[in-house]
């Protein structure tokens, strides 16, 4: 063996040493915040946990991304919340995140490293709005004289932008962004497969632990509405109907064809409202981006794909309901349901609509911050229901409430940003596979804002930390696209983006 095999070899095992350690010590970090977590029945989890987080991060950084990214959107509701709680200042999800970060904010503070990433205007965006969140969070500690501790707990869903430069970190190449790729497609397939059967079973006969089920009656048929988590999972739907015009590949083709449809399905049986009158106004936005060359046909697929599922959704209502048109009675009532709801202030959208009302007082009363980031235990709004002013049905009230206008003008800027640089990137990039995906979300972050009102969109954990993975993603897809085009012309020595 010859000297400079073994000066090969030795580099190679002190790189694998330090990295171990380095491992080792941000779990230990991440672990010791919350209070418990590493003592009493937890430490046998705790010891798993870092063996196999370490062996992720060194062999497999893109399975170890996603795999976190599962439990912190608790993908398939397979995930029981008070599994491992940690009692403090910060749950489990939490933990994965800071853990998941660590290693990112070292490349980029003490390496000096994802110089491109840390100037894309995204970047910037974000962190104008942590820097308003911080104010509204310091208001709230000085106004109401309460802890930082609550403070922190109420603000804490933010954090998870910080995925936006994750994302580049551990999808690096090509490799890997098709790896994650890949397996978020086959997650989604699963999803949806399981819910459809899951809709249609008894209710202690579960493939999918759903947050709650809720049985309802409609025309005379009663089904079971279970509220299961999609997770990051969710947002390939529009990609996936984009791939249909602008991919050749048949096997992909007929991939996302099969996807769309079963996506669809769900969207209807779930019985979500907004689902009917925002699944339309995507599938036009989607085709009005395509390439004019690609327009018209896309909506020649459209029609094919409808004809598909309605189908499709006969042969499930028929072994539902024993009704081929079961569904799309109980689809057609709900539809009007909501309009009705909209116009009388009745029902579920009509105590949305309450809830805006009595939040939009709390952010003209206070422009700069509303109520500010007030928690339950506070004690403040013991008069409201939960005990605060923010609300899970409504984002839009949520954000008003608990950050006012500041808070939503943070969140537009963000939002503008995004816009601006996907259609940059929209319009520079050359590989068509590209352009889907990031057509795709476009139309998803388009559908979010139009939820505001009557969703959770861009207030809880799940939901950012999706609108994270698509402005990483887009980040990631633009530097790949440079990359291959450098590659053509035979410079391999990095990209220069002169968007920002």
């Amino acid at each position: 063996m010859n000297f400079r095999t073994t000066t090969f070899k030795m580099n190679l095992f002190f790189l694998f040493v330090k990295k171990a350690t380095t491992v080792v010590v941000t779990i230990l970090l991440g672990l010791l915040i919350g209070k418990t977590i590493c003592t009493g029945s937890y430490s046998p989890y705790v010891i798993l946990f870092i063996i196999l987080w370490s062996f992720l991060y060194i062999k497999h950084k893109d399975l170890l991304f996603f795999l976190a990214l599962a439990v912190i959107t608790n993908t398939l509701s397979i995930y029981n919340p008070d599994f491992l709680r940690v009692q403090g200042l910060f749950k489990l999800r939490d933990l994965l995140l800071i853990s998941l970060l660590i290693p990112v904010f070292y490349e980029i503070l003490v390496k000096k490293g994802m110089d491109g990433i840390l100037k894309s205007p995204i970047s910037k965006a974000i962190f104008f709005y942590w820097s308003i969140i911080i104010i509204i969070g310091l208001y709230t500690i000085f106004a109401y004289r309460t802890s930082i501790n609550l403070v922190v707990r109420s603000a804490r869903m933010y954090l998870y932008y910080a995925i936006f430069f994750a994302v580049p970190f551990y999808l690096s190449d090509k490799k890997r962004f098709t790896f994650i790729l890949k397996l978020t497609i086959a997650t989604s397939l699963i999803f949806t497969i399981l819910y459809i059967i899951q809709a249609f079973l008894p209710k202690y006969k579960l493939f999918l632990a759903p947050v709650m089920f809720c049985p309802q009656k409609v025309e005379g048929y009663t089904f079971v509405r279970s509220y299961v988590s999609s997770g990051f999972s969710g947002i390939v739907f529009w990609p996936l109907l984009a791939f249909i015009s602008i991919v050749k590949r048949r096997s992909l083709k007929i991939l996302s064809i099969s996807a769309v449809v079963l996506w669809t399905i769900v969207f209807l049986i779930s019985m979500r409202r907004t689902s009917y009158y925002l699944l339309p106004i995507g599938m036009i936005i989607t085709g009005l981006l395509l390439p004019a060359t690609k327009r018209k046909l896309f909506f020649k697929e459209i029609i094919i794909l409808f004809s598909i599922i309605f189908i499709a959704l006969m042969i499930v209502s028929f072994l539902a309901f024993g009704s081929k048109t079961a569904i799309f009675d109980i689809v057609s009532v709900r539809a009007q349901s909501g309009i009705e709801a909209l116009i009388t202030h009745s029902g579920t959208w009509g105590y949305r609509l309450n809830i805006l009302a009595r939040n939009w007082k709390y952010a003209v009363n206070n422009p700069l911050a509303g109520a500010g980031l007030v928690h339950p235990r506070m004690h403040l709004f013991e008069n409201l229901p939960g005990g605060t002013i923010a609300s899970g049905d409504t984002a839009l009230a949520t954000i008003l409430g608990t950050t006012g206008f500041l808070g939503l003008i943070a969140l537009l800027i963000l939002s503008a940003t995004f816009f601006r640089r996907s259609l940059y990137v929209l319009r520079n990039v050359s590989n068509e596979f590209y352009k889907a995906i990031t057509i795709g979300f476009i139309v998803t972050y388009i559908i979010m804002l139009l939820t505001l009102p009557t969703g959770n969109s861009f207030i809880e954990h799940q939901s950012i930390t999706n609108v994270a993975l698509m402005l990483g993603l887009i980040e990631v897809i633009y530097m790949l696209d440079c990359k291959q085009k450098l590659n053509k012309k035979g410079a391999n020595n990095g990209f220069i983006d002169r968007s920002s």
